[in-house]
């Protein structure tokens, strides 16, 4: 049986970025499945458009799938690095894996990480595991978000932080969707607190974090804190960076695969 694991993430241009979120996510399938072929694919095709111009040649999954398909390899399991099952998920991934069923013997589409509910707590505890809140502090968290259409996975997400009594908050970056930054702001004033740890809830550490959340101009998250009268920190770390946010990435390959 050949088997083929494939990691399908958003993508990034960045090479620094990618050695810092990216590479050690495929260094643990590495070291956790040495007996299989391992490949990285981008569902975005600006991403790979822009890495093949700095010699960064990423496949999209119909290509990987179409390589693994000449190779005769005959049983393929996708893990996406996506966080929620929203926009990337739905329209780059899922309808590829309809295309392509016929031509393996087994192609299994694994679950973001933020898939249903009884999620939530274990990427809370991957991620304050290794993400140091300092005293007296609230946590804010600013995830994509779906344009498409509402994406509940945020708001699960805090109703199992509140459920906790945890002083976490969660937002998101795409202006159609919610929680937003003037959500996020209510409840941050409700508790009189004026301290802020600022985090992304992406994957990667790319211009979502460095412009839109931790940015200098007066609409990043943290610009707009700070005029709120806000002492701000930034942790800019992408979830690929915490090694028990991709010990998740493999529990789901091998919970895919019934090991």
């Amino acid at each position: 049986m050949a088997r083929a694991l494939i990691f399908a993430s958003f993508g990034t241009a960045d090479a620094d970025v990618k050695s810092r979120c990216l590479d050690p996510i495929m260094e643990d399938l590495k070291y956790e499945f040495p007996k299989d072929e391992r490949l990285s694919v981008y569902t975005s095709d600006f991403m790979r458009k822009k890495a093949a111009e700095q010699g960064d040649m990423v496949p999209s999954l119909a290509e990987a799938l179409d390589m693994l398909a000449f190779k005769k390899v005959t049983h393929v399991y996708i893990q996406p690095g996506h966080i929620t099952a929203g926009e990337e998920f739905q329209n780059k991934l899922q309808p590829v894996l309809a295309a392509y069923q016929d031509k393996f013997a087994t192609l299994k589409l694994g679950q973001p990480l933020l898939a249903t509910p009884a999620d939530n707590w274990q990427l809370l505890t991957a991620l304050l595991a290794d993400l140091h809140v300092p005293g007296g502090y609230e946590l804010v968290l600013v995830g994509h978000g779906s344009p498409h259409q509402h994406n509940a996975a945020y708001e699960s997400l805090q109703a199992h932080i509140d459920k906790e009594g945890l002083p976490i908050h969660i937002g998101v970056l795409e202006l159609t969707d919610t929680p937003n930054f003037d959500n996020v702001l209510v409840r941050l004033q409700e508790t009189g607190t004026r301290q802020v740890l600022l985090a992304p809830l992406l994957l990667t550490c790319g211009t979502h974090v460095t412009r839109d959340i931790a940015g200098d101009g007066p609409e990043s998250w943290q610009s707009r804190l700070q005029a709120a009268g806000y002492s701000v920190q930034t942790d800019l770390h992408g979830l690929g960076e915490y090694p028990g946010i991709r010990k998740l990435f493999v529990a789901r390959l091998r919970e895919l695969m019934g090991e």
